[in-house]
């Protein structure tokens, strides 16, 4: 059993606190108005269960589905991480075409939760890797995983430290902090630093091909010529820390 409150990011708990105090803030100076337009939380509520719906109709209709008899292997893999984490309910997990982009998401409408694998993303990390591939899929997945597990995707939790998101230095910081997080609820369920470490610089590099050649200790260097003060600024308003970052990070 993986413990997610042990291995969240000291700078998640920071940047949660202090959002947590702005959200509450402005939602308590926004509460006569609440109050008044109270009807309004109805037909938000109703547009938000329509927009999963129609989610749903496109992922279910669009995409392939993960199962034991779709991709067993990579059904165990959500099955055994799930578990790990505790979720009380093992999120649907889709394979779906990305044209190219290599990405993966966690999302959730309502109590449903969801992990969507891009086809180039899962390409990347078992292509002509075989075992050591699916480790690096396991990191994947276990991150995304985790941002379920770590409530990262938690409507109620989200609407409280809304106000705070549109504050650059502390929305965006959290979001680093929590992708942070992940990274390192990942790394545990691989048991494997290494592969941890490969699943994230193939996504830096984005080559079937050359990902598995890629050297990490190298790669690791580049961080020294990102320049100072564009690289703060550019971090400033990124929703995820630099892959460079990532990397050291995980421990």
């Amino acid at each position: 059993m993986i413990d997610v409150n042990s291995l969240r990011h000291p700078k998640e708990k920071a940047y949660l606190s202090a959002a947590a105090v702005v959200g509450g803030l402005v939602w308590l100076i926004l509460l006569p108005m609440l109050v008044l337009f109270w009807w309004v939380i109805i037909p938000s509520a109703i547009s938000l269960w329509i927009a999963g719906q129609f989610f749903k109709a496109e992922i279910f209709g669009n995409s392939v589905k993960v199962s034991e008899n779709q991709y067993p292997e990579i059904y165990n893999i959500v099955q055994e991480c799930s578990k790990s984490l505790n979720l009380s309910a093992i999120p649907d997990v889709f394979i779906i075409n990305s044209s190219g982009t290599t990405n993966a998401i966690a999302i959730r409408f309502l109590s449903k939760k969801f992990v969507l694998l891009y086809s180039e993303l899962v390409d990347l990390m078992i292509f002509n890797k075989q075992d050591m591939g699916m480790d690096e899929l396991k990191m994947i997945i276990g991150h995304e995983l985790a941002h379920h597990a770590a409530g990262h995707t938690s409507p109620l939790k989200n609407i409280l430290l809304s106000p705070a998101m549109f504050i650059p230095f502390l929305g965006n910081a959290y979001s680093r902090a929590c992708e942070l997080t992940a990274d390192r609820i990942g790394a545990a369920f691989t048991q494997d630093m290494e592969a941890s470490k490969r699943a994230l610089v193939a996504l830096a590099c984005g080559s079937d091909a050359l990902a598995g050649e890629t050297n990490i200790e190298s790669f690791l260097q580049q961080e020294k010529d990102v320049p100072s003060i564009a690289g703060f600024i550019s971090e400033l308003y990124s929703s995820h820390p630099r892959m460079t970052i990532r990397i050291k990070e995980l421990k």
